[in-house]
Parts: structure tokens; sequence; C-alpha cells
């Protein structure tokens, strides 16, 4: 479990880069589609992640990799200029984060073509989540 998510991490790729990057919306669409380029080419990735999320003992790893990711997130958005409370910027990062985990095990088992959709929704939805916190 802990593997995969580093495999993960590695497919999401550095946030921190959002920062550097200059338009964060592309960086977030680059981000969900190195993703979930990675994350199709392993069989089996979405059965994997669902046992993760069932077995107790696994559970405990998942909920400190998703706890270390939403930290990072955080600290990325700050970085952007977005400035909430404890509270709600842990709130917001994890509303980003299941979602996009749920939306992205439903495109990597459907059709391509309906993958394909399910990733631009995904994608405008962070995008304009967001928008209404960082700055233009």
């Amino acid at each position: 479990a802990e593997r995969m998510r580093e495999r993960e991490r590695l497919w999401v790729g550095d946030l921190g880069k959002l920062l550097e990057e200059g338009d964060w919306r592309a960086a977030v669409d680059r981000s969900l589609d190195s993703y979930y380029a990675a994350a199709a080419k392993e069989p089996g990735m979405v059965a994997l992640r669902a046992a993760i999320r069932v077995l107790p003992e696994l559970r405990a790893v998942e909920a400190e990799a998703s706890e270390a990711f939403q930290k990072e997130l955080a600290s990325t958005l700050t970085g952007l200029g977005v400035e909430l409370d404890r509270r709600h910027m842990k709130a917001l990062c994890q509303t980003i984060i299941e979602s996009a985990a749920t939306l992205l095990d439903a495109a990597l088992t459907s059709p391509p073509a309906h993958a394909r959709r399910l990733l631009d929704e995904l994608k405008r939805m962070i995008r304009n989540l967001l928008a209404d916190y960082v700055e233009a």
C-alpha cells in the first residue's frame, strides 16, 4: 500500500510546481492528466485502491497518505495566496482530493471516450472551485 501511494504521488507530480508554473489552471490539468495516464497503465489499480479503503489494516496507511497529501495541497494553495482558517483549508483540500480520487477511479473503469469526459469534468470542477479562492 505504501509503495502504491509513493507511485501515485510521483504520478501527480510536485504540487509545489504549481507555484512556479505561472498558470495554476494548466498545472492542475497536467497533474490530473499525468496521474490518469500512469494509473491507466497499471492493471488492477482501481481494485487495489478499493481494497486499501476496505481492509482495516490498510486504512491507516491510506488515511496517513491522504493527510500528507492534504497538507501538501494546503501548502501549495497558501503559496498561491489562498488564506483560509485551518478547518476551512482542510475541508477544501479534502474535498479536492476525495472528489478527484473517486472520479479518477470511475474514469479508469470507463470506456476511453467516457473516461476523457470524466477527466475533463474533474479538471473543470477543481479549476472552478479553486478560482473562488486563488487570486487571478
